[in-house]
């Protein structure tokens, strides 16, 4: 059975939710519908996946997040899916411009920190890559002390135990947050599976793995 690896798209909904969040609590007004839409049509060529006409899909979501965040200069969300089109169309340095102008308006947001380190490890730079996920790592640990049964915050811990220091590892992390997290064994218990056939290749490249 295959499985694709996803977890660009999974980033993006946490980081679109915090993003509000954010400018919520920093007094920024919500994006104007005019905004909105445009960011909306992109997302609809975005999600054409593998693209129905090639590259045209790509650039024309590309096109409609420029507009939606030249619509509003504030608006995370449509700067969070330019950066993310940028990266299907494999235009890294402005993949990293982009998700440093998300940085700037999240406060340096753990998922957009976690990408971005993904993205320098496709380009090889992997001090950069590594330093990036470290401070991640923090960011959610900082989240998780003030949310501390929050299950998809530990999960994220878990995956970037996984790119640092490999998924036995992150197999340990399992066991150790069940331990001290026991009404989530349900949920965390699911982890199990996609850590024991983790191919970090894969995830970083966001390649299809398969599990026999």
């Amino acid at each position: 059975m295959i499985y694709y690896f996803k977890i660009a798209c999974l980033l993006l909904f946490v980081t679109e939710i915090n993003a509000c969040g954010h400018s919520h609590s920093n007094g920024v007004n919500a994006p104007s519908k005019e905004c909105i839409v445009l960011n909306n049509r992109g997302v609809e060529y975005l999600m054409k996946f593998p693209p129905a006409d090639g590259e045209k899909d790509i650039n024309e979501a590309i096109n409609l997040f420029k507009q939606a965040v030249i619509c509003d200069p504030t608006y995370a969300i449509g700067y969070t899916n330019l950066a993310n089109a940028y990266g299907r169309k494999h235009s890294y340095s402005e993949e990293i411009m982009t998700l440093n102008k998300v940085l700037a308006l999240t406060d340096n947001a753990p998922p957009i920190l976690l990408e971005k380190g993904k993205v320098f490890e496709m380009t090889n730079s992997i001090d950069s890559a590594k330093k990036l996920y470290y401070s991640a790592k923090i960011g959610f640990e900082e989240r998780l002390a003030k949310h501390p049964d929050n299950a998809e915050i530990i999960k994220e811990l878990i995956l970037l135990k996984a790119l640092m220091v490999g998924k036995d590892e992150a197999v340990k992390e399992i066991d150790e947050q069940i331990k001290l997290h026991p009404d989530l064994r349900e949920n965390l218990s699911g982890q199990y599976e996609y850590y024991k056939i983790f191919n970090r290749h894969a995830f970083i490249y966001n390649l299809p793995t398969e599990i026999n």
